[in-house]
């Protein structure tokens, strides 16, 4: 239903144990066939967390971006469809916020890395992938 989510950066990717190393390692066949697979976009969500506290960043940073990645999880798992373009705006906000914090404590590859990784659950929610 939902195409899987994989980075080129070098941070983590949303492909189940695999790094972006290992991607970057890859044909681009292999990686398209990951690109490819299924993925639910609240697992994918839940990745994209994860990604995030893994950067240690400061308390500020993380208390404006970690609270839109869980408001468009919680939309997501309430189970109304209607909900999902609600998801898709806090993640175009944390996307935005991303932006605005890569001048003030995220370097440039983990903010590539953390746009481009809620851009492709976007374009899955949106059909667009």
């Amino acid at each position: 239903m939902y195409p899987n989510i994989a980075s080129d950066g070098a941070g983590t990717s949303l492909v189940a144990g695999t790094n972006n190393t290992e991607l970057s390692d890859t044909t681009e066949d292999l990686r398209g066939a990951l690109l490819s697979e299924e993925v639910d976009p609240i697992a994918a969500i839940e990745a994209l967390q994860a990604e995030l506290l893994g950067l240690a960043l400061s308390s500020g940073t993380s208390h404006s971006l970690v609270p839109l990645l869980d408001r468009a999880l919680v939309r997501l798992q309430d189970g109304n469809a209607q909900n999902d373009r609600t998801a898709i705006q806090f993640l175009e906000q944390f996307i935005s916020q991303v932006g605005k914090k890569q001048r003030h404590g995220i370097d440039d590859a983990a903010a590539a890395d953390l746009t481009a990784n809620a851009q492709a659950i976007i374009a899955n929610l949106t059909g667009s992938a």
